[in-house]
């Protein structure tokens, strides 16, 4: 990437960070009837297996965004595993096609890396109904052509790890959460609950060493083991971000 594409980026970035925020002070949260909890993970990476096992034996489903042109190459699942995924009723979301931060391309690129992913998937017999922008930069002014291939999209908290969605969220303005911890995790969950909201958490590499986008397989253990226990009480809905998305009031 050359400077001046860096310098669109960051200028991008800024005004829609700037927007945001402004929007944010302006939005009341209006609560659900019950607390929501949806499992992001982005990207499909290969190590994700494991977490995503551990979430079919509590009877919980999330929502993957993988990359379509990298299933199958090496540190990524493969197309039968992304299948699979589907046929266990785990949500299969959009990640673009090649991960290129969409902020800096023209409309006819953005659309190009939506159509392709979006006819991958349904080569796959995979039906993608929710987007995540590739490193969490969403652009204003760009919903129009999202619309026209999913009913949903979501950004990354770069910024503010913690965030939550109330009812009266816009749909391709979804917000997601990034606990590092399963100490953190349960500090988010225990706020959305009190507050009646709806938190998306989002995971990348589920691994045995720490780090910004990495959470150990002991932590991620805890993180599931008490989200069921507060399904199971009847305190949160646990949600793929479709089905959440379907729940806001629009």
């Amino acid at each position: 990437m050359n400077t001046k594409n860096i310098i669109i980026a960051g200028t991008v970035f800024f005004i829609a960070l700037s927007m945001w925020l402004f929007m944010s002070l302006l939005k009341p949260e209006e609560p659900f009837e019950r607390a929501m909890l949806s499992f992001r993970f982005d990207d499909a990476y290969a190590c994700q297996r494991e977490a995503l096992a551990l979430l079919d034996e509590h009877g919980l489903k999330a929502t993957i965004y993988c990359i379509t042109d990298f299933v199958g190459t090496p540190g990524y699942m493969s197309w039968d595993e992304i299948q699979a995924l589907a046929k266990m009723a785990h949500e299969i979301g959009s990640h673009t096609a090649t991960h290129n931060p969409l902020a800096i391309l023209l409309p006819s690129r953005i659309e190009e890396e939506l159509r392709i992913s979006k006819q991958m998937l349904l080569e796959k017999n995979i039906t993608s109904t929710s987007f995540a922008w590739p490193y969490g930069l969403s652009i204003f002014g760009r919903e129009n052509i999202i619309r026209k291939y999913y009913d949903n999209a979501i950004d990354y908290p770069w910024v503010r790890r913690f965030r939550l969605n109330g009812n009266s969220q816009g749909k391709y303005a979804l917000m997601s959460s990034a606990p590092k911890s399963a100490d953190e995790f349960i500090a988010y969950l225990n706020i959305a609950i009190r507050k009646k909201m709806w938190l998306i958490a989002c995971f990348h590499r589920i691994d045995g060493h720490g780090g910004r986008f990495i959470i150990s397989h002991e932590d991620f253990s805890i993180i599931i083991r008490h989200a069921a226990e507060m399904q199971r009480k009847g305190f949160v809905d646990i949600v793929t971000v479709s089905e959440g998305a379907k729940r806001l009031k629009q």
